[in-house]
């Protein structure tokens, strides 16, 4: 009798049957881990950014405290958004393109209309690319001014740049910036950076607000920075989508 040197047809098709069932039960896993962590990645180093142009921008404006004069400027211009991103992020960053408000051809930004994490279809002004001053950085994110009000400036930072899916919550997550005293804060934390005992100032140390257990990362998807950020910078098990 020859020994048998070879599979049969049958043990490799089976073989090839396991190897395949093994790979669509760990695939989508290592897809899903990869994406997360980019995520949290992403989203971090973004924060520092901003937080580092914001000391920055304070030390050079000389009030260590706060922004006010940036505000006040900001607020005086004809169009605050452009202003406020000109002297508070444009000097301290390093970019690739600047595309002020109004500007609908920015080759390295999204130019439409975010969505939301469960919504479609926004038409308000603050989900609005194009409402935004925007710098696309040499990372490739892309980072927005929008004047909300006169004392709170909103940033948005789209971790991904122009690439899909351009949804808050998810490549894309809002912060706000404060007049009083400059507190760059995930949305959603609110009046936590107003509390005179966690205010960052002068020589104080920087003691930072506390993110409420109640905020949550909405079906709006504003506030999912704060949860994530609440989390050690890690996207929660109970995160609303999936990656």
């Amino acid at each position: 009798m020859k020994d048998r040197n070879a599979f049969t047809l049958a043990e490799v098709l089976i073989t090839l049957s396991i190897l395949g069932v093994v790979a669509a039960m760990t695939i989508p896993n290592i897809i899903h881990s990869y994406k997360k962590t980019y995520t949290e990645t992403r989203l971090k180093q973004a924060y520092s950014i901003l937080e580092n142009t914001l000391e920055l921008a304070k030390i050079n404006n000389g009030n260590t405290g706060n922004i006010n004069q940036i505000f006040d400027e900001a607020n005086s211009a004809g169009v605050p958004a452009d202003y406020f991103g000109e002297h508070f992020l444009k000097p301290y960053v390093s970019f690739n393109e600047e595309c002020k408000v109004n500007n609908y051809n920015c080759k390295g930004s999204y130019n439409g209309t975010y969505n939301l994490l469960a919504i479609d279809n926004q038409n308000a002004d603050q989900y609005n690319a194009n409402r935004y001053y925007r710098l696309v950085l040499k990372n490739g994110m892309s980072i927005g001014v929008y004047k909300k009000s006169d004392t709170v400036i909103w940033l948005f930072v789209d971790i991904n740049g122009k690439q899909n899916p351009n949804r808050y919550g998810y490549d894309t997550f809002l912060f706000s910036v404060f007049k009083d005293n400059g507190c760059p804060w995930p949305a959603g934390v609110g009046e936590y950076c107003y509390k005179s005992d966690r205010i960052y100032a002068g020589n104080v140390p920087k003691t930072y607000g506390i993110i409420s257990e109640n905020t949550s990362c909405n079906m709006e998807g504003l506030n999912c920075s704060a949860v994530i950020k609440r989390n050690g910078w890690k996207i929660p098990d109970d995160y609303p989508i999936k990656f």
